[in-house]
């Protein structure tokens, strides 16, 4: 499977930054420009702020214009990183899933080596505060943290979890980077894929949840 992951990305600094990273496809991109100028109307951190944009295909000219224009507001850092996300189209999972969800499966190995944590934020939300309180979270040996799925007990019986298992939304999610790049992480993933493919039905979520159950916070 990782044969067939590629990316490029343009220049990145190494300066104190609070890292943040969106995933999308074409149709998702004017979605996700909202969410990134909603971080930035409450973004008070005196941090460089840098912005990770996982996507399938370069950047048309006018989607290249809808981002760039959003640093009158506030100065951050764009990244365009092109991404192939093809080995998990086979995936069986719910409607509204779609293949760049599973960027964050590997996105430690997308993002330029300085990046040690990052948060990853679906193109659907809206951020309400400033997002530098979340980056500023302690992980330690967590490789992910997040709040509650509103459907936590229901997934935690359908997929055999304990009932203490936390079961974590990852539409907004604190990502230890450098933890997951210390082990074989998208070797476990593959694995995990191969036995489960037939009943895995919620996408990335239902493995980071099942399989790095004891690693999230």
């Amino acid at each position: 499977m990782t044969k067939h992951f590629s990316a490029l990305s343009s220049n990145v600094t190494t300066l104190n930054s609070v890292n943040v990273v969106f995933g999308s496809d074409r149709p998702f991109l004017p979605y996700t420009a909202v969410a990134l100028q909603s971080l930035l109307s409450n973004y008070k951190d005196h941090r460089n702020l840098r912005i990770f944009l996982l996507v399938d295909q370069p950047l048309s000219d006018d989607d290249q214009r809808r981002f760039e224009s959003l640093t009158a507001g506030r100065p951050f850092e764009l990244n365009v990183i092109v991404a192939d996300a093809s080995a998990f189209k086979n995936i069986r999972t719910t409607n509204g899933i779609t293949t760049p969800t599973y960027y964050r499966l590997y996105m430690h190995l997308l993002l330029p080596p300085d990046v040690d944590k990052a948060i990853w934020l679906d193109g659907d939300v809206i951020v309400r505060s400033d997002i530098s309180e979340l980056f500023d979270i302690e992980m330690g040996d967590t490789l992910f943290a997040g709040v509650e799925d509103t459907l936590s007990n229901r997934y935690r019986r359908q997929f055999n979890l304990e009932a203490t298992a936390k079961h974590i939304n990852c539409g907004v999610l604190v990502s230890n980077v450098s933890g997951m790049r210390r082990f074989d992480f998208l070797r476990k993933i593959e694995d995990f894929i191969t036995d489960n493919k037939y009943i895995i039905t919620l996408g990335d979520q239902q493995i980071i949840n099942t399989l790095f159950r004891d690693r999230l916070s």
